[in-house]
């Protein structure tokens, strides 16, 4: 056997071994999310009316009659598909990214599966979570190699925080009163002080003229490398209301990381496909 037909075998091996890699990486997810899912359990049949909006600051009532919700169940979980880019430093270039979401209400979690290509042929996975009082994060080359794996309390912190921001995907969570307490702050501002088990976090929601939301503002863990991380204000940006089966939400969210040392605008999503239970 000659060498190049040698290298071919082992390239062609290689490329199979890293496709069966990221399907099972990508199973894994699926399991997961799937389980929690089931372990959170259903909202309330319930639709929201009026009466449920009645008790709220102006401007949160004003963002959940835009978002459609009134005369609708609550949602109990999100699935949701994106694509868009992924800057992961300041003076790098971004990148693109596609994703996938799925997220519960009663109990609150997210689930996110992303692929971002750094050149043809050369990927990574990240993979973060929050459920049941425990965060996670998983960052993997094609799917195999672990560059990051970190389950730490500061890193379970961040992700609940990342939690409650992409739970404005699902505006019926910020109806519950065990959870989420919400007094005015403003014209157009609400903080909403959101708990679950022993994280809380003060979360700011402002939001436009036309109830649309603007962005939500809180604090997160930042990871500066090597161990270490700082609590930053972070900002979940909305844009370009669109209907989603009859609730109306932003199709582009973008995260920036307010920095001491200046912004940092890390994502910049198009939310592609929503369904909700």
């Amino acid at each position: 056997m000659t060498p190049f037909i040698v290298t071919v075998a082992i390239v062609a091996v290689a490329i199979a071994g890293f496709a069966t890699a990221q399907q099972t990486l990508y199973k894994n997810f699926l399991i997961s999310a799937a389980t929690f899912k089931a372990a959170a359990g259903m909202q309330d049949d319930t639709p929201v009316t009026e009466d449920d909006l009645r008790e709220l600051p102006e401007p949160m009532a004003r963002y959940l009659r835009f978002s459609g919700v009134v005369g609708k169940r609550r949602i109990s979980a999100v699935h949701l598909v994106h694509s868009g880019h992924f800057k992961p430093g300041a003076d790098r270039a971004w990148m693109s990214i596609d994703g996938e979401y799925f997220m519960t209400t009663k109990k609150p979690s997210f689930f996110w599966y992303g692929k971002v290509n750094i050149v043809p042929g050369i990927s990574f996975v990240a993979l973060d979570s929050y459920a049941g009082g425990s965060g996670r994060m998983v960052v993997k080359l094609m799917s195999v190699f672990r560059i990051v794996d970190d389950r730490s309390r500061q890193v379970s912190a961040s992700a609940f925080g990342r939690a409650v921001a992409e739970l404005t995907m699902a505006p019926s969570f910020f109806l519950d009163r065990a959870r989420v307490r919400c007094s005015r702050a403003g014209s157009d501002q609400v903080r909403c002080t959101v708990t679950d088990g022993d994280f809380s976090t003060h979360a700011d929601l402002f939001v436009n003229d036309d109830g649309s939301l603007n962005r939500i503002e809180l604090m997160r863990y930042f990871d500066r490398g090597n161990g270490q991380a700082t609590l930053e204000r972070f900002t979940g940006k909305g844009s370009r209301p669109k209907s989603f089966d009859g609730r109306v939400l932003a199709s582009r969210m973008d995260g920036v990381w307010n920095l001491s040392e200046g912004d940092l605008h890390y994502v910049s999503f198009d939310i592609d496909r929503v369904d909700f239970e």
